[in-house]
């Protein structure tokens, strides 16, 4: 427990009511404009900071560049990530 854990984004339907309610929550909501893999370090540092030692890292091929891998390996944490499939 608290040395494996996964990261991915998710589609949220958003419904605007003119409300702006904020919390201090584990939530990082961004829109769909932005690559998810460019919050991954951001969310294994939050972990690390709120007592997890991750030792492994899921996440899907989204999140297949060599900026995520090293920044795994250099938190002492094994990526595992879906490989893209070669381009044809």
């Amino acid at each position: 427990m608290r040395r494996d854990v996964a990261i991915d984004g998710s589609e949220m339907p958003a419904y605007g009511n003119g409300q702006r309610h904020l919390f201090d929550g584990a939530w990082n909501v961004r829109t769909a404009r932005e690559n998810e893999s460019v919050h991954a370090v951001a969310l294994l540092d939050a972990t690390r900071a709120r007592g997890f030692a991750a030792e492994t890292c899921a996440m899907d091929k989204g999140y297949h560049l060599a900026t995520v891998y090293d920044a795994c390996e250099d938190r002492n944490c094994r990526p595992i990530i879906t490989l893209r499939p070669p381009r044809t």
